[in-house]
């Protein structure tokens, strides 16, 4: 039966856990992906089967039996794969086929696929030349349009009109990738993921089965006998003045969260109370200069409670807005974790990593947390900044939630 898990295959421009030495991780599609679809559209690490270094017959023969023994758990299977076929000279028209499997054999068992159609490259490094060049755009063309005659089951996605370097224009374009979008010409960077993210969402929602999210009603509390699946937080939707503002930060934090930071000199935080279009939220109003250190600073607002009995499993989620023209914001992250005398382990979702110039919104939710005896949970919201930076953002959140 099709889940709302979707799955990511490919090469590591869309892989969950490929680090380049620029430290930036490209699971962060991921990140945009779950909160733009409000979480109704899951993305585990942990089913992601993309790897650096993918050819396309890597694709057949590695990943594609990995997705077939995950059909039960999957709703929807994404691909990005290709650019390592230039590295090595592989046969166009081997590229296309190996294509042709990879889709023929999930749309036949039911799972609907999202190619993400070949994007632009090159500039300084990565670029294309002769014969190559030619090849990559028949890859993306293929993939738009000849591919959608295999199964009605079976989407493009075409990102490189946003992608491409705009000032390439006439005869003499070869499909440059623009410098805001990838740092070394070829992988994704900064605002690349959020546009990906934007044109998969959409696809993802009209062809697999998704769980759209909903949040705990005030009344929605936790009780062991009558309610297991209620809210576990003390005032999830954060109202009130009276949190623990412990130092770090002046204003008003919402009743019963105490605020936590690190690294955090040279930063500021001002809480309140804010009503907006929207409603009712907790906001938060960032500024000052990142300190310069290996480790991001980070704000927390965090609760402790008991409650998870042993076996259950657990998730937290959090709804938030960001105002446009945030700087120097690296993540916004949820965290679930467990604390006992001989675990502490948990959960966060992976965040973003980019200045977004417009005005975002949307869910957060951590991966699924397996409680054991004698743990109790910590729920944690974390913003994280960029080091050595110069900081503005306006943030607002709201129901922050822990249930089974």
């Amino acid at each position: 039966m099709l889940s709302s898990f979707s799955q990511r295959a490919g090469d590591s421009r869309l892989a969950a856990s490929f680090t380049d030495t620029g430290h930036r991780e490209f699971g962060k599609i991921g990140w945009w992906v779950e909160a733009l679809s409000n979480c109704g559209i899951r993305v585990p690490r942990s089913l992601s089967v993309a790897v650096g270094g993918c050819q396309q017959d890597d694709l057949i023969s590695t990943q594609l039996p990995q997705l077939i023994a995950q059909q039960d758990e999957i709703g929807a299977a994404v691909f990005l794969s290709g650019a390592n076929d230039f590295t090595y000279s592989i046969d166009l028209s081997t590229s296309l086929a190996n294509y042709q499997t990879f889709i023929e054999t999930l749309t036949g068992l039911g799972i609907p696929v999202v190619g993400i159609a070949e994007m632009p490259r090159g500039g300084t490094s990565n670029f294309l030349t002769g014969d190559a060049i030619k090849k990559h755009a028949r890859m993306r063309s293929w993939l738009l349009r000849d591919a959608q005659g295999i199964s009605p089951l079976y989407r493009a996605v075409d990102v490189w009109p946003t992608l491409r370097d705009q000032t390439e224009t006439g005869e003499s374009a070869v499909g440059k990738i623009s410098a805001a979008y990838s740092y070394d010409f070829l992988h994704l960077d900064k605002l690349a993921d959020k546009r990906l993210a934007d044109l998969l969402v959409p696809e993802l929602l009209a062809m697999m089965p998704s769980r759209p999210f909903s949040f705990c009603d005030p009344s929605d509390r936790y009780d062991a006998t009558n309610n297991l699946g209620g809210n576990r937080i003390t005032n999830g939707l954060m109202s009130g003045t009276g949190g623990g503002l412990n130092g770090v930060m002046t204003g008003t934090l919402a009743d019963s969260f105490n605020a936590a930071s690190s690294n955090f000199s040279g930063l500021s935080c001002v809480g309140s109370q804010v009503t907006t279009d929207t409603g009712r939220w907790q906001q938060f109003v960032f500024s000052g200069t990142s300190g310069a250190s290996s480790d991001p600073s980070v704000f927390m607002t965090r609760q402790h409670a008991n409650g998870f009995e042993a076996g259950v499993i657990g998730r937290s989620a959090i709804e938030f807005e960001v105002d446009a023209g945030a700087v120097g914001l690296r993540a916004i992250r949820v965290g679930l974790q467990r604390l006992s005398n001989i675990a502490y382990s948990g959960q966060r979702n992976a965040g973003y990593d980019a200045d977004i110039p417009e005005a975002f919104g949307g869910f957060a939710i951590t991966p699924d947390v397996a409680f054991e005896a004698g743990d109790n949970q910590q729920t944690e919201l974390r913003f994280v900044f960029e080091e050595s930076t110069s900081v503005s953002a306006t943030i607002r959140v709201r129901n922050l939630q822990a249930t089974s």
